[in-house]
């Protein structure tokens, strides 16, 4: 059962647990330290060899900020009910009045059009695939807004359910929603302008998908084509940056694609899906997105872990549980503090003399 807050202005805030009510905000903010700190990773240090890798890391790490900024006034929730599914915002800034509950829940939506299309970027003439992208984000916002937006039917269709589990009228819930089947006159009819909007954002996410198969493809075979014009370090700094590349491209995939096309999908399935769970696996994964992208990018780039490592070495509270784990790397950088202390006091030694 759905908790329900609503004060004498109408907003309203919605949960099943303490928990449901604050993940979004330990989301963001997880999301905001992890990227942020990786931003810094990337402008406090040169890392030269990667030339425009860093930028296109860097566009990943504002994309994924954005997307938390976005998921935490928006705080979406999902609700199924027979034939229908309701995304709605369940309490966060843009939340009440019910139109502008309807537009942060499209604008939230629109992320997944642009989610990963950055490894574009670096071709020429950037500006026109950023121009693609964003109208592709325009096209998904749109379609959500012009097929999704609810209609009389659609009130008449949740005002008991909604009313039941939310203890809200859903006139008052800013949400989108497909009915893909209607009852009317006793007869059940299809509803084609739920069933294009699904279709169009079916191909919009594959279409991104595989411009994402595409560019990870191409790169493999750019760096089969020099492997032996590169140097040992080179290449494997290289390798290195393509591994981290295909798993960010799994990512998207288990935690923002699969999620949107069950979430738009299931009404059309006969399994019968509880509050709990859609929201707790959906919604969940949704909001772990960015941060599991951040963690990836640091883990398999080594020069971005060894930055992280060196500093997360200089706090003092820190310092011996990063020797403890990583006794390699404290020995090393023992061993160039000793040597720089040895220079120094030879330096010292020769001007005296």
């Amino acid at each position: 059962m759905w908790m329900s807050q609503v004060d004498a202005n109408g907003h309203y805030s919605l949960f099943i647990t303490p928990l449901h009510y604050y993940q979004t905000y330990i989301g963001c903010a997880i999301s905001v330290l992890t990227n942020g700190t990786l931003v810094y990773i990337i402008l406090s240090r040169p890392h030269q060899k990667m030339g425009n890798y860093k930028y296109v890391v860097l566009a990943f790490v504002c994309f994924d900020i954005l997307y938390s900024l976005v998921d935490v006034i928006t705080k979406p929730g999902l609700y199924y009910y027979k034939q229908s599914f309701v995304l709605f915002s369940s309490g966060g800034l843009l939340s009440y009045p019910p139109p502008i509950g309807v537009f942060a829940a499209c604008l939230w939506t629109a992320f997944f059009a642009i989610v990963k299309y950055m490894y574009l970027f670096t071709l020429k003439y950037a500006w026109i695939w950023v121009v693609v992208v964003a109208l592709g984000s325009l096209d998904y916002a749109l379609t959500c807004w012009f097929t999704m937006y609810p209609t009389e039917t659609t009130y008449d269709f949740l005002e008991d359910t909604i009313q039941e589990n939310f203890n809200i009228s859903v006139r008052n819930l800013g949400f989108i929603s497909s009915v893909y089947w209607i009852s009317n006159n006793n007869t059940i009819q299809m509803s084609y302008r739920d069933f294009f909007g699904m279709i169009n954002i079916f191909i919009l996410e594959c279409v991104t998908f595989s411009a994402m198969i595409y560019c990870g493809y191409k790169s493999q075979r750019a760096l089969s084509k020099f492997n032996t014009m590169l140097s040992s370090s080179t290449r494997a700094l290289q390798k290195s940056l393509l591994k981290a590349l295909v798993i960010q491209t799994m990512v998207p995939l288990f935690l923002a694609y699969i999620p949107c096309w069950i979430g738009f999908s299931l009404p059309l399935t006969p399994f019968e899906v509880s509050k709990v769970t859609s929201n707790n696996v959906v919604i969940t994964a949704l909001t772990l997105f960015p941060i599991c992208d951040c963690i990836v990018i640091i883990y398999y780039v080594k020069a971005f872990r060894d930055t992280l490592i060196e500093i997360l070495g200089n706090i003092p509270c820190l310092n011996c549980w990063i020797g403890q784990i990583l006794p390699d790397s404290r020995s090393t950088r023992s061993n160039k503090v000793h040597s720089s202390s040895q220079s120094n006091n030879k330096q010292c030694s020769t001007q005296m003399t």
